[in-house]
């Protein structure tokens, strides 16, 4: 008696639709998987993918570095909002610090005057002059917990600093040597490596 051998079975494979294709090659196309993931995911066989894949030009990866500049794009953009964000807040805080400073000048000031016109009013001096400066203490106090809650610091400026321009005023004897002088530019970069003559007339 002969026993027959067992024919292996098949993996059955789906027949996809327009929309279920698209997926798949919109997946292919962006790298985002490979042809086994695929292959399990959609149950369509490895080889029909890639005939697919050949015959409508689809490869792999090809939409990643669109996506990429895309989502780069969107975080520039995004960061510059904040940053215009941030440096409005902080014209915003400066601004009321500023404000609230002159307040709190004008007050001690108004006490002042009243003072130097009626010698009874010193005792209202004093007591205005502390609360003017824990006014001030507390002003002070907020601005700083504003700009820490920001992330600002003295450090960090938003602004960069500016370069300096040095005016030296030269003999025409110093700039002759200068020009003549090959050790002092050696290491300067050409555009770098110029003498301004700025002559003024009197």
């Amino acid at each position: 008696m002969t026993v027959a051998a067992a024919s292996p079975t098949k993996r059955p494979y789906a027949r996809l639709g327009p929309a279920q294709w698209a997926e798949v090659e919109e997946l292919w196309a962006s790298g985002a998987a490979t042809l086994a993931e695929l292959s399990s995911r959609y149950s369509v066989s490895a080889r029909a993918m890639q005939l697919r894949f050949a015959k409508r030009g689809i490869v792999k990866g090809s939409t990643a570095a669109a996506l990429g500049a895309q989502i780069r794009s969107q975080v520039r953009v995004s960061v510059l909002a904040d940053t215009d964000d941030l440096a409005q807040r902080a014209v915003a805080i400066r601004e009321n610090a500023f404000q609230g400073a002159v307040r709190i000048e004008q007050l001690l000031l108004s006490a002042l005057d009243e003072a130097a016109a009626d010698p009874s009013k010193l005792f209202a001096l004093a007591a205005t002059a502390k609360a003017t400066a824990l006014a001030a203490q507390t002003l002070e106090r907020l601005h700083s917990l504003k700009r820490s809650a920001l992330g600002l610091t003295d450090e960090s400026t938003l602004d960069d600093d500016l370069p300096v321009l040095q005016v030296v005023n030269l003999t025409s004897k110093e700039i002759e040597a200068m020009r003549e002088d090959p050790d002092d530019a050696e290491d300067l970069p050409e555009e770098e490596n110029k003498v301004v003559d700025i002559t003024f007339q009197s």
